[in-house]
């Protein structure tokens, strides 16, 4: 996903959503692997203090769930410490998703066929953002359209969204997916997902 044209990078205002403790730990060990231990502590030094304290300290647990702009802050860090970088988030997102569902999530890697990764959405999505809305509008055998809603969401999130979508959508059974996204207000968007079949 590119940045979208007249989207803010975070939401105007501090949400009360939530996202689970393990989307922390497993985007840190990812920027840990891909930039290294030097880079993540460099990151967490320009984080918030709460933040920042929360990381150091171990107050962050897997099956906790912690305030959804200490997240957005993560892609912002990295943006100001090493500029930003297109296609770093769809990166992680796919990273960070294959990590997690090789792992903890294991249990609900396979769902049968590409297209019910879509109709999954919100159960998928439930592992890891406490409030988000999900109704499909479309779906067939190589393509499907979701309207999701997530309240605190960010343009980084949802490129991550977008990498950690295509994750699973090979794991499935689909063939080159590629998975865009289309801001219709501060925190809802159309997700389009196509792929080829064997």
């Amino acid at each position: 996903m590119a940045v979208l044209p007249g989207a803010a990078s975070s939401s105007s205002t501090l949400s009360t959503n939530k996202v689970k403790g393990q989307t922390f730990k497993s985007w840190f060990d990812v920027y840990e692997r891909l930039l290294g231990a030097p880079a993540k502590d460099a990151l967490i030094a320009t984080l918030p203090k709460d933040l920042a304290d929360a990381l150091r300290f171990g107050a962050i647990v897997s099956s906790g769930w912690y305030p959804i702009h200490w997240y957005t802050t993560l892609y912002d860090a990295h943006d100001k410490l090493r500029g930003h970088s297109a296609g770093f988030a769809r990166k992680m997102g796919r990273l960070t998703t294959e990590q997690d569902f090789r792992g903890v999530y294991a249990f609900i890697v396979r769902l049968a066929s590409p297209s019910t990764v879509f109709a999954n959405a919100q159960r998928l999505l439930k592992l890891y953002v406490q409030h988000c809305s999900v109704t499909s509008v479309e779906r067939s055998d190589t393509h499907a359209r979701t309207a999701i809603t997530m309240q605190g969401s960010s343009d980084a999130m949802w490129e991550e969204f977008c990498g950690g979508s295509e994750a699973i959508l090979l794991v499935n059974g689909a063939h080159e997916p590629r998975v865009t996204v289309t801001r219709t207000d501060t925190d809802s968007v159309f997700v389009d997902g196509a792929w080829t079949l064997s």
